[in-house]
């Protein structure tokens, strides 16, 4: 998609304000931080610009090494800030940001996403569900405004583009995709590193969760379902946190029967997170399940949360949604 009027207008906002508000999704991701952090990175060399990132959860521990994470914030409470331009970024829907509307409410707003249009908001929506990542449009929005991608910049990119895309092993991966990574490990990031830190990045405790679940894969044939739950009270007896389970969803998916995979963690009482990953070959849209349970995502990476629900209702609500839309 050509954003060529879009980005000349959000360069022109950034010339004109001067307290800019960057902020991404709960439980933040590779692209997700790699975004905002590339967008810290350029504006910071702006003078007279003060600039502020913004998460409401904290970094997952495989993403600390992010350059500047350390300037991240986690509290609404920034002080006497008050932006007059806010970007969000690869989050899908507004609530996600965790920002107080009222905070915002005098700003420009700028989102800059891959999901589909869903609950985005913005004076200037730059939304483009074809792109690998939020951080391959960020990259061709830098590229465009020939701005300096210094080795940090490109470390932030290539992160949220390699996580992404699963290390360039995910349908999303195009040439333009390549092309962009290609540029941004000439401009310094390591490839290496990203692969070591991002998803090499396991504990001896993480894999002992990973090994828990694995045996306990269940099938659904019917429904052409992969799928493992876990509850409350198992999430508390291994010691857990979500961030232990980043990635597993992708290896219940693997069985060659299995048409999509579901990862449903109660990880509150009767609060359920779900996640779910299909294949093009598999053609089931994942997202479209994921919608009907007041969630969203991709086409064949998507999930969902269920509030005072169990675990038993919230397989049996997949599997109707999967048996009318599959």
């Amino acid at each position: 998609m050509n954003f060529s009027s879009e980005f000349d207008e959000v360069f022109s906002l950034i010339e004109q304000k001067s307290n800019i508000l960057l902020a991404v999704h709960e439980r933040p991701d590779g692209d997700a931080l790699g975004s905002m952090i590339a967008m810290f990175s350029v504006l910071k060399r702006k003078k007279g610009k003060k600039v502020v990132m913004f998460s409401k959860d904290p970094l997952p521990e495989n993403l600390k090494f992010l350059p500047y994470s350390e300037n991240i914030v986690h509290d609404t409470e920034i002080g006497e800030f008050v932006p007059d331009l806010f970007f969000g970024f690869d989050y899908g829907d507004f609530k996600r940001l965790g920002v107080d509307s009222d905070l915002i409410k005098d700003a420009k707003v700028v989102t800059f996403d891959h999901h589909p249009p869903l609950r985005q908001i913005g004076d200037i929506l730059i939304i483009d569900p074809a792109a690998s990542s939020t951080c391959e449009i960020l990259y061709r929005f830098l590229r465009y405004g020939k701005c300096f991608i210094s080795m940090r910049t490109a470390t932030a990119l290539l992160t949220g583009i390699f996580t992404d895309t699963g290390g360039f092993a995910h349908v999303n991966t195009s040439i333009s995709t390549l092309n962009a990574a290609g540029d941004l490990l000439r401009c310094g990031a390591s490839m290496a590193k990203l692969q070591r830190q991002t998803f090499s990045h396991k504990s001896p405790h993480t894999l002992r969760v990973w090994g828990s679940i694995l045996r306990h894969v269940l099938r659904d044939e019917k429904a052409g379902m992969s799928y493992v739950i876990i509850s409350h009270k198992e999430f508390i007896k291994l010691g857990a946190c979500l961030d232990d389970f980043e990635g597993i969803v992708n290896i219940i998916n693997t069985p060659p029967d299995a048409r999509f995979s579901l990862l449903l963690i109660e990880h509150t009482p009767e609060v359920i997170k779900g996640s779910m990953r299909s294949e093009p070959f598999k053609k089931v849209d994942v997202s479209r399940i994921a919608n009907a349970l007041g969630g969203g995502g991709h086409k064949y990476a998507a999930g969902f949360e269920l509030k005072g629900e169990t675990l038993k209702n919230a397989v049996e609500r997949v599997k109707i949604c999967a048996s009318e839309i599959v």
